[in-house]
């Protein structure tokens, strides 16, 4: 093979090797406009995942890992006084569920949602500062919310091993939540408590829900005192029906509802 088919091959090689581009590590990049908030937040943010365009993203993540399902896949990472129009990054640094790792995401088609979980600081009496989310009747459930920052759900196509980077825009902030109104059976009460917003330095509030027939003078109703979250809310249905247990004091753990019937005759207050 003479020099100049050598010379010839080499440089083939060399341009080759040049320009093989590597895969790009899969990340996903989010901002928010001025228009939604004008200053810097503080807090976690999430990527939601789903394969079906029926539920957002985030309600569908967020219930799967609330029931310990697992099946619909989450990356966040927290984020410090990021500024409008500042992009937070949620790669492979990210922690995730059920998958420990966004590289290993499935290849596939997803609708992708971004949940900004807002924190507050907090300067406590005892002199500590920290951030953390404030609760707003919602039970702490990230994806519920208000004052989160959300974006629109968008279909993507992920890939991990050949790498992405989508951008994804927060547009709206989910508003407050729905009030309740009281019933026959059920009655809510929420006070601010003095002595957790000196702590937290924050307005706290106290909730607590009284069933029974308040109809009935002589019946001695269960009452539980509980931080004001809004996953209480599933608790009872309109009847008063129980449908799920409460741990918190002075109930000691049991339902409402078997804790009326202990305390009162069968049939007093309509609720056995």
């Amino acid at each position: 093979m003479n020099r100049r088919v050598l010379v010839a091959l080499a440089g083939l090689s060399l341009a080759s090797v040049a320009g093989c581009s590597h895969p790009s590590s899969p990340r996903f990049e989010v901002s928010f406009p001025a228009s939604l908030n004008g200053q810097p937040i503080t807090g976690r943010v999430f990527i939601t995942l789903f394969t079906r365009g029926d539920v957002e993203p985030r309600i569908a993540a967020y219930q799967s890992a609330r029931v310990r399902v697992g099946r619909i896949p989450f990356f966040a990472a927290d984020v410090d006084q990021l500024k409008p129009g500042e992009h937070a990054i949620i790669d492979t640094s990210a922690a995730g569920y059920p998958l420990w790792n966004i590289r290993d995401l499935p290849a596939g088609d997803y609708y992708a949602q971004a949940v900004f979980n807002v924190y507050t600081q907090y300067h406590r009496a005892d002199g500590h500062v920290m951030w953390a989310h404030q609760d707003h009747g919602d039970g702490q459930r990230w994806a519920y919310s208000p004052g989160n920052l959300v974006s629109t759900p968008v279909k993507v196509h992920l890939d991990p091993a050949a790498g992405f980077d989508v951008q994804l825009a927060f547009d709206h902030v989910l508003p407050p939540l729905d009030s309740i109104p009281d019933t026959k059976w059920v009655k809510r009460i929420s006070i601010q408590s003095d002595t957790l917003s000196k702590w937290w330095g924050v307005p706290q509030r106290l909730g607590a829900i009284v069933e029974g027939n308040v109809d009935a003078p002589t019946c001695r109703r269960s009452l539980c005192v509980a931080p004001d979250e809004g996953g209480r809310r599933n608790l009872l249905r309109e009847d008063g029906a129980v449908l799920g247990k409460v741990d918190c004091e002075p109930c000691t753990g049991g339902s409402l509802q078997s804790q009326m019937r202990a305390r009162n005759p069968p049939g007093q207050c309509g609720c056995c």
